[in-house]
């Protein structure tokens, strides 16, 4: 039964540089559910009323916290090299958990800079 447990969605392409990320469903609510989803296109993307964005899939929150052994990550800043991103694309890499490796950061900054005028800075 879906309103017992825990769900969430997989990260997924629902089409031609449409993703939709992780997201975790608040208990109860298996309508209406907001998830991230980014177009890295340079074009608009429409969505029909009721497309199916992921699936579900029944997952396990872990809410103690587990000690951290051996060396600490360092929080990352990505630093722009040679362009100034924008304040709200700069705010979104500086809120990368620190479990992602610092060469995804920087290809999510690369795919960001690249795609600069799809982002919508309302979203932050």
């Amino acid at each position: 039964m879906l309103d017992s447990g825990d769900w969430g969605t997989d990260p997924t392409c629902i089409q031609n540089g449409l993703h939709v990320s992780r997201t975790l469903i608040p208990r109860g609510f298996l309508n209406d559910v907001l998830v991230r989803i980014m177009n890295v296109n340079a074009e608009f993307a429409h969505l029909k009323p009721g497309v199916v964005l992921a699936n579900l899939q029944p997952l396990e929150v872990v809410e103690e916290s587990i000690p951290v052994t051996g060396e600490m990550t360092k929080p990352k800043q990505i630093l722009s090299e040679d362009y100034d991103l924008p304040d709200y694309i700069q705010r979104l890499l500086d809120d990368v958990d620190d479990s992602i490796s610092e060469s995804a950061c920087m290809t999510l900054k690369e795919i960001l800079k690249d795609n600069v005028s799809s982002v919508n800075m309302n979203m932050t």
